[in-house]
């Protein structure tokens, strides 16, 4: 083989070389792209669904959240309380480990007995009259059951705890609540 002859085949290989090495790299590129592509739209998707799934459980909460909201207003409405007022108390009954279930049945005993005793029970107004507390205010008007459970409260606390404090509380809230 000549010398001129291998030169012609050396130039003629590395011009194929060098289109092979355009075509390889133009290949490349378009499955680059195409890979960035479906790498985009399947975050798309998944930023979506993750989205959706965010988006489904912050409903969830919210719905939970204002039904919550909703049994408080009417336990309360039905109870004689402001909602304010019973969610407080029934944060502090959990923390006793008392039950919203036994809470609310005693408040809605000492509602019971705050009517009784400002319609004229002896026996109720005398369990009022016995802890210093009046259930109406100096205008003859009957106080709120929040109001009355807070000056009920306050007189407790004053009590040695005993055998007198668990009857004078079984006379205001009911003997199978305390």
């Amino acid at each position: 083989m000549a010398l001129g002859s291998l030169s012609i085949d050396l130039s003629a290989n590395t011009a194929r070389l060098q289109s092979d090495l355009g075509k390889a790299d133009k290949m490349f590129k378009s499955s680059a792209d195409r890979m960035s592509k479906q790498a985009s739209q399947m975050g798309k998707v998944i930023g979506g669904v993750a989205a959706g799934l965010a988006t489904g459980a912050f409903a969830n909460w919210i719905k939970g959240a204002i039904d919550s909201a909703d049994a408080a207003a009417k336990s309360a409405q039905m109870i004689g309380v402001t909602t304010e007022a019973l969610t407080g108390l029934q944060y502090a009954a959990s923390l006793s480990d008392v039950s919203t279930k036994t809470l609310n049945s005693s408040l809605l005993k000492f509602n019971k007995n705050i009517a009784e005793a400002a319609n004229g029970s002896k026996d109720q107004a005398q369990a009022f009259a016995d802890i210093g507390v009046s259930v109406k205010d100096a205008n003859g008007n009957l106080k709120s059951a929040d109001k009355l459970l807070l000056e009920v409260s306050d007189k407790f606390a004053g009590y040695e705890d005993g055998a007198q404090k668990s009857a004078l509380a079984q006379d205001q809230i009911g003997r199978a609540h305390v």
